[in-house]
């Protein structure tokens, strides 16, 4: 590890937002380069939840203005400023402190955020927006430009790299010793395990494992329980990162079933590194950013196909095919999302001339 590389400040939009679970990769990359760490808010007062055991040895402020980014860096003697996800409350501050300091700002995009907020993919509902919002989808669209013309950007996956250029830098994780529970079981517990946002196809899920009871299939959920809750359905609230793992670790199949709506397309949960470094069996949505990351470590079903879930479920009943699988997704993650992989090309990018 590089002990000398200075210190990175990383720009986050809202510190209690779930968008620190993409700054906690970064900061494992980071850390790896021989980077010292300090977050700075624009938004919030504690960190996000899950993260707030992970972050060693982290300084962590609030900034208003400009002038507080030019304090920092001074007082902290940092070699870079990195903006979490490019929004416009760290991507304009980022910017003019970085041109004061005479420091590198580089873009962390790690979802399509700016896109949706424009809603590029809907015509009118953009128009309807600009009505509305006139301001605010002024500074979201100045922000897209600058960052799809930006020269130092990294993002998580080939899908977002076709959009802003870069380095492509995808979520990491640290390598745990060994995976989750061995597959075993001929009754399946499958998981969902993140937020259940509209594109995250929960209800074709939930619907699915309804389809399969006779198989003996349960389902958890990270989220508060609906009221139209079943008996085979676990829902256990927000949980933590080391919870969340614990309840990967030990279910048979993860399923990731996104829908080709906001986020779903150009999005590559986190959580599906995990299930592969922890050799889950993993069901994903034939959506560009999962299937390069999985590969041929998972069965990919169509987006919004409860039948193909139902089917994608069945074939995962049997422990071996979940074991194979398994096998697969593990040694293919410990190789694609380990920290020490891109500690070339995160430096790379803050000391590009």
């Amino acid at each position: 590890m590089d002990r000398n590389s200075g210190t990175l400040v990383f720009l986050s939009h809202d510190l209690s937002n779930n968008a620190m679970g993409r700054l906690y990769s970064t900061y494992l990359i980071a850390r790896k380069a021989g980077y010292r760490c300090v977050i700075a808010g624009a938004k919030g007062s504690a960190l996000w939840a899950p993260v707030q055991s992970q972050l060693q040895d982290v300084e962590v402020v609030s900034f208003s203005t400009v002038e507080d980014l030019v304090h920092l860096a001074e007082r902290t003697s940092a070699s870079a400023f990195l903006s979490v996800k490019a929004m416009p409350s760290t991507l304009f501050p980022g910017m003019s402190a970085a041109r004061e300091c005479g420091l590198p700002l580089v873009l962390d995009i790690d979802d399509p955020d700016l896109d949706v907020a424009l809603s590029r993919d809907s015509r009118l509902r953009a128009i309807a927006k600009r009505i509305r919002h006139p301001r605010q989808m002024h500074a979201f669209s100045a922000a897209h430009g600058i960052a799809t013309r930006h020269a130092r950007v990294i993002t998580s996956s080939p899908a977002l790299a076709q959009i802003y250029g870069g380095q492509i830098v995808p979520h990491v994780r640290a390598q745990r010793p060994m995976p989750g529970t061995p597959h075993h079981s001929s009754k399946p517990s499958l998981a969902f395990v993140g937020t259940p946002l509209q594109h995250k196809g929960i209800s074709q899920l939930r619907s699915a494992v309804a389809q399969t009871q006779h198989l003996g299939t349960t389902l958890t959920v990270t989220a508060e329980a609906p009221t139209d809750a079943h008996p085979w359905e676990r829902w256990v609230g927000r949980t933590s990162l080391e919870e969340g793992m614990r309840i990967v670790a030990n279910t048979d199949i993860i399923a990731i079933p996104s829908l080709e709506i906001g986020y779903g397309p150009l999005q590559l949960p986190v959580k599906l590194i995990d299930a592969m470094l922890l050799g889950r069996a993993i069901i994903v949505s034939d959506l560009e950013p999962m299937t390069w990351a999985i590969g041929d470590a998972g069965l990919v079903v169509t987006p919004g196909s409860t039948r193909r879930l139902v089917d994608a479920i069945s074939t995962l009943a049997d422990p071996a095919a979940r074991s194979q699988l398994g096998a697969r997704a593990l040694e293919r993650a410990r190789v694609l999302f380990d920290p020490a992989q891109y500690v070339d090309e995160l430096k790379s990018v803050i000391e590009m001339p």
